[in-house]
């Protein structure tokens, strides 16, 4: 092995010790700040968005999950906590369409894209990835005046 050969390959083991170091204590810094916080602040804007998901869709069943469980994109966010909603059909696209206009219009912003919506008879395997990974939220009892 050349000596050029060695030094760019000591090169990168240092740099690739010195990013994991870094990536170790900025995960760190990001477990301490949760450690320290009361609650996570999107609980609130989950529950407004089953609300609103309730009034548009038969929804039987609504998870928390720490990432979208299909692999498709979730309309445009793809990572962090989603909303899984299940309903006994899946809803046509004129569903999810109204769906996504309500939660938009009137959804909290900050999670108003991280949404999905599944057949529980048809996607049994993502009702039980949801129930394993995610928290279950109750529905809520609405009342239309």
């Amino acid at each position: 092995m050349s000596r050029d050969h060695e030094k760019f390959l000591n090169q990168i083991q240092a740099l690739g010790k010195q990013m994991l170091a870094l990536e170790i204590s900025n995960l760190a810094v990001q477990l301490e700040q949760l450690r320290a916080s009361l609650t996570n602040e999107n609980a609130g804007p989950f529950v407004l968005m089953l609300a609103i998901a309730q009034q548009v869709l038969p929804i039987k069943e609504a998870y928390v999950v720490p990432h979208p469980l299909s692999d498709e994109k979730c309309w445009e966010g793809s990572g962090g906590w989603h909303l899984a909603l299940f309903s006994e059909n899946a809803p046509d696209e004129i569903g999810l369409l109204n769906l996504r206009n309500r939660l938009f219009d009137d959804g909290p912003r900050s999670v108003a894209s991280r949404f999905e919506v599944f057949s529980y008879i048809k996607h049994a395997g993502y009702l039980g990835q949801a129930m394993a990974v995610g928290i279950q939220i109750p529905l809520l009892e609405l009342h239309h005046d």
